[in-house]
């Protein structure tokens, strides 16, 4: 498979193709070792975006892909620190996320997961905003005076109609 960036103006252009059969990498236009290291990221960019697209290849030319980009990840960082993880590590975190507990792992008792969730909301307030310009209403002693007395004759007419209802229905025993 080849690989090319179209060149700026005046400059080279740099081409990074590598063959799974012998499994090499060969270079065209690639002067320096960091031309060389740019041309492989940019070439193992491009196949992590083909390879995490919802639709596109085949499954046989996404095996072929995953081959070319295990190759370009041993040759950047030959200590494995590129390399993807194995099948077996992958299934260890999805496991964990899923819920799917090991024998290690016990699963947290009810009290501590309310503990958990008390200690993360007081962590993660919301800080309700106001308007730089507001101010609480105050009332004065003669406005809270008829508020309640407007509140009690409310009260005492929804009682009237409550013992009126009562008195027009009659109780079935």
């Amino acid at each position: 498979m080849t690989f090319s960036v179209s060149p700026a103006p005046g400059k080279m252009l740099r081409v990074c193709e590598v063959s799974l059969d012998p499994r090499e990498i060969r270079f065209r236009g690639c002067d320096s070792d960091e031309a060389r290291i740019a041309a492989v990221k940019q070439r193992l960019s491009l196949i992590d975006g083909q390879l995490e697209a919802r639709s596109g290849p085949t499954n046989k030319e996404r095996r072929a892909l995953n081959r070319e980009a295990n190759v370009l990840r041993r040759w950047l960082s030959p200590d494995d620190s590129l390399v993807k993880l194995p099948r077996s590590e992958k299934a260890k975190i999805s496991n964990l996320r899923s819920g799917i507990r090991s024998a290690k792992r016990r699963k947290p008792t009810k009290r501590e997961r309310r503990v958990s969730r008390r200690a993360y909301r007081e962590q993660h307030e919301l800080h309700v905003q106001v308007r730089p310009d507001y101010s609480p209403p105050v009332f004065s002693l003669d406005e809270l005076k008829a508020i309640r007395r407007i509140h009690e004759a409310r009260v005492a007419k929804e009682d009237w109609f409550r013992k009126k209802q009562q008195q027009l229905v009659p109780v079935v025993a």
